[in-house]
Parts: C-alpha cells; structure tokens; sequence
C-alpha cells in the first residue's frame, strides 16, 4: 500500500469511495444525512477539488496497485476557542476506507501519517467528528486513542 498526494486525476476514483462511504453514513442515519443525489456529488466533487488542487483542505490518499482505497481529507483550525486547550488544533475532516479493506490498517496508516504531520507542525490537539450511530468507526477512533470531548444534539421541529 501506498499513501500519496492525490491529483485531479484521482478525483474520479476519490469521489467513488466517497459515494460508498455516504451510502454507509445514510444508512446508519437517515434523519442526519441526506439521501444520495447528484447535485449531494456536484458538491463533494468540488470539495475534493479544492482539497487536491489547493490544499484546502488537505488531502492524502492510499492504493494498492493502481486502485484508491482510502482517503484522509483534514486541515489545521485555530483562533476561535478561547476557553479550551484546543484554541490552534489538526482537524480530520474524513477517513473513508473502501468497505472490504476496512479493519486492514489502511485507515490507521493514514491518521497516524497525518497526526505525525500534525505534530512535526507543532500541532499538540487533533479533533474530528464521528456519527454515534457509526460503532465501528468510534471504536476505531477510540483504540487509536481518541476520546469523546463534546456531543452533538440534534431536534427536528
């Protein structure tokens, strides 16, 4: 396996496992998530667009031969607490893995390659969003030794 900085030409092949793990999210949670569409992969396109072209955010991706099998998008956020240890912190945006390679390291290698980017940035904190209703992707959080700080609550009306 490799891990690389993706380019336009893996757009493609990026917003494919993007696809895959929305459906994922959709189904553990319809209420949060909106259904699939075209105009849900315009807007993710051009997300990954700006993540490959101009950093913004930041993006690593993983393969096996020549198939993009995960990806990592994340950035660096600071100024806005200022009653938290977390006042200049890494951001994981996502970890999207292709479903049959989920539980092989692949996502693990890219979060432990970009905290140590993180780190070699002087960045001490990472933080990232997790749904409570995704039980394997908070275990996996939590092995790798991230804990629940804050909860997100949520009201139709």
């Amino acid at each position: 396996m490799e891990i690389f900085k993706p380019t336009a030409q893996d757009i493609p092949a990026l917003l494919e496992l993007l696809e895959e793990t929305y459906h994922l999210h959709h189904d553990l949670d319809d209420i949060y998530y909106v259904p699939w569409s075209d105009g849900v992969k315009a807007k993710l396109e051009r997300y990954l667009s700006g993540a490959v072209e101009a950093g913004k955010p930041r993006a690593l991706a993983a393969r096996d031969a020549e198939q993009c099998i995960g990806l990592i998008l994340y950035k660096v956020e600071g100024g806005g607490a200022i009653d938290t240890h977390f006042n200049q912190c890494g951001v994981v945006s996502e970890v999207v893995v292709t479903g049959n390679l989920r539980g092989h390291g692949v996502g693990r290698q890219l979060l432990t390659k970009v905290e140590r980017e993180f780190a070699d940035e002087g960045i001490q904190h990472v933080k990232l969003f997790c749904s409570s209703s995704n039980q394997r992707a908070r275990g996996f959080y939590e092995r790798e030794g991230y804990r629940p700080r804050q909860q997100l609550f949520c009201k139709e009306i």
